[in-house]
Parts: structure tokens; sequence; C-alpha cells
């Protein structure tokens, strides 16, 4: 606060009328209107927040914006709510003699990013006068040491003085004469001229505590300035306003779904209906109805729905209403039960075991009682299994079938695929390390000499894998 103090010894009466301290606002205390009560009218009238700092302004076109330019702060983002909604500005500019130290030429133009849908106020070149009654309005607190800026306000007042760029406005000798106080700064002062009400003045600052009169920038002198800044976009007094734009229309219906019951489940007599009702402004009413006919209706607030049904087919609909008259909906068939109680659901049927699938004869593994039963040529009596089937050569790059295992043949150097036991080490054979010992030969026919060819006959086979 070392500049406000520093600011308060070189000019007459020195606060800013903003309510708490934006990016660039240091040294101004915002104001509020003291003796006001809270107003619903001039829609024209609005507040503008910076980051932390409160102030007011006023919309004076589709989407021209003047307040004061201690409110205003080039590089961020100033939003105003008009008519209830928020618009960001697209543009925020000082008058170029502004001063801040003097604080004159305390008056800026913000350009909306849309068109609110309000009346914007009348900005006149014609100078107020003093003893002219003025209608004060703000968003600042009603007394220096009160907490309660935010809510729009208004009070009556005169002017007291013109200067060359200045109104004054009186101190408050009574319980209803009105003055700004912080959180005001930006606001308007309105008057009659010609029979016209029209924007006067830009609240700027206090003279010392709240109450103790304050200043307006004067806006006739600035009119020019306003709308060449807004391209034109000005409301001036003697002129038609710009009939604000007409509110989009919603012909969006709510979005509804029934999360129980689910459509052919079999349910109770007494049950809740639960749903879901979603619409893209508000939901006004929901209605469950049953077999086409009404049954009970919730006010937006819940979307469930206990409910006694008669036995049989029943078609249960939700229907949700939105204040545009848009209706959506949602229905399930249900199956009452006379009992009561939801029917068990059965156990499902298990899935047989598949059949094995036989081995073709003459493959690997198929039983065989000689060589030419093979498809190979090549039939193994297996001791150590105790069967016979048929068998293949297998090595290094010649995988054995269906995950068999390549063994070597004691003594003849011969690689042949053998089954495995499932049921451990089969009696009467030995692990030599990792080698399974047992007895196998192996007979293979000799398709060019048509004889028979015991290729391991009753050698010892060590059961090896590759």
């Amino acid at each position: 606060m070392t500049r406000t103090f520093a600011l308060l010894s070189i000019v007459f009466f020195g606060f800013g009328c903003g309510e708490g301290m934006g990016p660039e606002l240091l040294g101004f205390r915002h104001e509020a209107v003291v003796n006001g009560q809270p107003h619903s009218g001039h829609p024209s009238a609005g507040k503008l927040t910076t980051g932390s700092s409160l102030c007011t302004a006023t919309l004076v076109g589709k989407k021209t914006v003047i307040t004061a330019a201690h409110c205003v702060s080039p590089g961020y983002t100033h939003t105003v709510n008009l008519g209830g909604l928020d618009y960001t500005s697209v543009k925020a500019v000082r008058h170029p003699q502004y001063d801040s130290y003097q604080i004159s030429y305390d008056i800026a133009v913000i350009i909306l990013n849309a068109a609110p849908t309000v009346t914007p106020a009348a900005i006149t070149k014609t100078a107020p006068t003093v003893g002219q009654a003025i209608t004060i309005v703000g968003y600042g607190k009603t007394g220096e040491y009160n907490s309660d800026a935010g809510v729009k306000r208004m009070a009556q007042s005169t002017v007291a003085e013109v200067t060359q760029t200045r109104l004054r406005i009186p101190q408050s000798v009574s319980g209803t004469d009105g003055n700004i106080c912080n959180g005001d700064s930006g606001g308007p002062s309105y008057a009659t001229i010609n029979g016209q009400e029209v924007q006067v003045g830009v609240h700027s600052t206090k003279s010392g505590a709240c109450g103790s009169g304050g200043h307006d920038s004067r806006v006739d002198i600035y009119v020019d300035w306003i709308s060449q800044e807004a391209g034109g976009d000005v409301n001036e007094a003697g002129t038609q306003p710009p009939p604000p734009p007409p509110p989009p229309k919603d012909t969006t219906p709510p979005t509804v779904a029934i999360t129980y019951p689910h459509a052919g489940e079999q349910v109770g007599k007494s049950i809740t209906v639960k749903s879901q009702v979603t619409d893209d402004t508000a939901v006004t009413k929901i209605e469950l109805l049953v077999d086409g006919s009404v049954v009970s209706t919730n006010q937006g607030g819940s979307f469930d729905f206990p409910v006694n049904l008669q036995p049989g087919t029943r078609v249960l609909r939700v229907v949700g209403h939105d204040a545009a008259g848009n209706r959506g909906e949602a229905l399930v068939a249900v199956n009452v039960k006379e009992d009561g109680s939801p029917a068990p659901k059965p156990d499902p049927t298990p899935d047989p075991d598949p059949a094995p699938m036989p081995t073709p004869p003459g493959s690997f593994g198929s039983s065989c009682e000689t060589a030419a039963d093979c498809q190979s040529g090549m039939c193994a009596d297996d001791q150590t299994l105790g069967q016979r089937y048929c068998t293949e050569l297998c090595g290094t790059d010649l995988a054995c079938p269906g995950g068999a295992t390549c063994y070597e043949a004691q003594g003849s150097g011969a690689r042949v695929c053998g089954l495995d036991s499932s049921g451990g080490l089969p009696p009467g054979n030995a692990l030599d390390g990792d080698a399974l010992l047992g007895s196998c030969s192996v007979a293979r026919a000799d398709p060019t000499l048509g004889l028979w060819w015991i290729i391991l006959l009753g050698l010892w086979l060590v059961r090896r894998r590759l």
C-alpha cells in the first residue's frame, strides 16, 4: 500500500474504487455503493473480474464495455458477467492519456468475445450539470469496513461539481445519499437527459473513506474515442439501441437410460426402477409410466422410482423433460412373477468332455505288428512302455510329431521317436544320468528288397532327449 499513501499526498482524495488487487492494480482500493440497495435492474451494468480484482463495467454496444482504466490490466483476460453469463475479453485498452498516479483519463474499453443478451446502455455527448440527479450502480461493498462486495446495488445522488474531465459525487449526509465504495470502480452513473436515461459517468475514485464522496470520469468527452476503439459498436443517445440477439433455441431432448431392471428380466412385484437422466441445460421433470400410464413423477431431483407391479409382462417407461419442452425416454419390458421373487437362473449345462481323437492307422504312435503296418515303414517294440507302435527317424533338424521325444538307440547311432510314459518309470528300468535304459527293437521294411530289415533288434535304447 506504499503507492496508495504516496498518492494520497499528491492527489486531493485518492483511492481507486476496485476491490482486491489485480496484476497491475497495487495501491488502488476498489469501491462499492454506500447507502445502496440490492438491485436487479440496469442489466447493462455487469461485474468485471481480472485475476483477484473486482470492478464494475457497463455494456454500451453489442460487444463493447466501458470501465475505469485502473480496472484494466493489459495482457490479462477480463471477464464480465452480464445477465448471469460470463463473457471474456478479446480486447482491453486504456485511454492513451491515462495517468495511474494522477488517476486522470481513468476510462477503458473492453471488447467481449460474444454479444450478451441484454440491452446496452446509451452514452451521450451532452455534459452533465451541477445538481442533476444521478443513479449510481456498482458491485462494491456498502462501507469501509464491510465485506459484502460482489452484489449489484443502486443508490441515488446528485452531481456536485463538473470539471473538464470529471464529475463529483457529494459526501453522504443522510442514510439515503448514495456514494461509491470499494468494488464500484468502472461502474455507471446514469442521468435522464432529453427524456432518455443515459450513462454520464464512470466511477473512478472515492474521497477518503467510503461515503465521503467520490469522482466519476465524464463519459460525454470520450464518446468519439470509445466509438473508435469499438469500431462503431456504440449505442449513442438519440439512436435506436441494437436489439439483443435472441437466445439460442433449445432443441436437444434429455438423454434417458433405465439402469434397472433390464429388458426381459424377471422381477418381483415390488421393485425400484432406477434411471439416469441428463440434459444440456436442466432436467425439470421425470416420469415413470407402467403400460402407458403415469404412476410416479419426480421434479428433476431423484431418478429412482419405487413401484408395485401386477404379475405378467409389464412395459416400464421413464420420460425426462427439460424447460424448453423437449422430452427423452427409455423403456424396457419385464416379466413380473406371481410370488414376487425372481426366478433363479439355471446352472449352465457343462460341455461334455470331447472324445479323444483316434490315432490314424499307420501314423506315429499307432499300434503295429510289423513294419508294413506303419507309413514310415518302422515298427518299434518298446519294452520300456510294453507296447509296439509306429515310429520314425528324428534328429536335430527333424522333430518328432505331436511333441514326442527323440531318443538315441545305444550302439546304433540311429535316432527314433519314442512315446513317453505318463506314470513315471516303468518297472525293470533304471536311470543312468539323464538317460532312461530299456530294451527296444525297431523293424523297417526295405521296399527295394521286399525283406524285413531289423535295424535295431534287442539293442539297449538310451532314452536321451536331443
